[in-house]
């Protein structure tokens, strides 16, 4: 990873409180701890909100994955990546995921044992790199 892309990633949090998304001119700071979910849709990314609400942007989830994973975020399959504080309760023998706001996401058949882990034994991510 070049200095410069570095730079650009710690500019994007400030303090873990807050993550810019969208362009340098009409972007618009969004709170962490707001994020639900972002799901993956080709190139492009939905930040799904507490409010209800979803942003669209033009980075891929690989950006946001290597960008949050370090502050409370899981790769759970290869469309979603999940705030840790909203998951309500994990179905494991069916693989399913409930979120604070009602929606239920699937998890990837590859991912379950390290997600039940997670779930279940409180593990954070900064100790399992191997999640994401």
């Amino acid at each position: 990873m070049t200095k410069k892309r570095e730079t650009q990633r710690q500019e994007c949090i400030k303090n873990n409180n807050t993550i810019r998304i969208g362009s340098k001119h009409k972007g618009k700071h969004v709170y962490v701890k707001d994020i639900i979910y972002i799901q993956a849709s080709e190139n492009y990314t939905f930040i799904h909100l507490q409010n209800g609400g979803r942003i669209l942007s033009s980075k891929c989830l690989k950006y946001y994955e290597s960008l949050l994973t370090s502050i409370g975020f899981i790769r759970i399959h290869r469309s979603f990546l999940v705030h840790l504080i909203h998951i309500k309760e994990y179905e494991g023998k069916y693989r399913l995921l409930h979120l604070s706001d009602q929606n239920i996401l699937s998890v990837s058949y590859r991912k379950k044992t390290s997600i039940s882990k997670i779930i279940n034994n409180q593990v954070f991510p900064q100790a399992t790199q191997e999640v994401a």
